[in-house]
This record gives C-alpha cells, sequence and structure tokens, in this order.
C-alpha cells in the first residue's frame, strides 16, 4: 500500500483545510473587490467578494482539522464517529446537488455500527476542494488503519 510509507501504527492521518489554496481564494477575491471599487465605483459586485474573501481568509487562519483518523477509530471535527469494532464501510459518492449546479457535490459516506440498536448508519462528510488531502489519500487512510485493527 502507497501511504504505508507515510502512516504509523501509533500516527494520526490528518484532513485540514488547504491555507495556500484559502489564502489564494481570499486574496484573488479581495483583488475583484478592489478593482471593482476602483474602476467601475461598483459596490455591488465588491461587498460579496470581499464578504467572500474574509471567509476564506478566517478558513486558513483557523486552519481547523476537518478530519482524523487513527487506530482509535475515525474523528470529524474533533468528534468521534466510530472505532472499528463498529466499522462497517467508507467510500465516496455524488450526492444530487441543486438544481442547475454544475459543481462538484462529493461526500465521504462512513457506515458504522451502534451498540444497542440494529441497522447500521452512515454519516456523511463533504469533500471539498480545500482540503489537504485527496479522496483517494483519505479511504487509503481508513483502509490503512481497519486492516491494522483486523490483525490486533
Amino acid at each position: 500500500m502507497q501511504n504505508e510509507n507515510i502512516l504509523a501504527n501509533t500516527s494520526n492521518f490528518v484532513v485540514k483545510e488547504s491555507i495556500v489554496l484559502d489564502f489564494f481564494i481570499a486574496a484573488f477575491l479581495f483583488c475583484i473587490a478592489l478593482s471593482a471599487v476602483a474602476y467601475d465605483s461598483s459596490y455591488l459586485i465588491a461587498i460579496p467578494s470581499g464578504g467572500f474573501a474574509i471567509v476564506f481568509l478566517l478558513k486558513g487562519l483557523m486552519n481547523k482539522t476537518s478530519m482524523k483518523v487513527n487506530k482509535e477509530g475515525i474523528y470529524i471535527h474533533n468528534s468521534f464517529i466510530t472505532n472499528w469494532q463498529l466499522f462497517k464501510a467508507a467510500y465516496a459518492r455524488e450526492l444530487p446537488g441543486r438544481a442547475g449546479s454544475t459543481a462538484d457535490n462529493f461526500f465521504l459516506i462512513i457506515e458504522h455500527y451502534k451498540i444497542g440498536q440494529t441497522g447500521f448508519f452512515e454519516y456523511e462528510m463533504p469533500l471539498t476542494d480545500t482540503q489537504d488531502k485527496s479522496q483517494e489519500e483519505i479511504l487509503a487512510a481508513i483502509n490503512y488503519y481497519y486492516a491494522l485493527s483486523q490483525k490486533a
């Protein structure tokens, strides 16, 4: 497995926002806002562009952990989702988006059981374009730690 060189029994696989991409998008949107005011005096474009620029700037500065996978299980936004004994499957799937939208709408689906409840449950985590790991890397890490738990 490709990620066996990166992952270890005691390490954490962490998915965060891509700081570089967030700062690039923020700078680009700030440029749009400034040029809209400087050349057109158009606040109709400047205000939304500046607002979104601030959002991306804050995302980059906060650099929150979206997901953590380790030998204990899967955590999303620091909330424990499941351990490996209750884990069923994980896969990426594109869910239907809004009508007319051309944007990708990919989610990581984590299927797991809950003690004392019948059937399994699905947790859906959005896979955004600004995360620092690809869906393939995330799934490889989940498979690695799940396989590791089966050996124990």
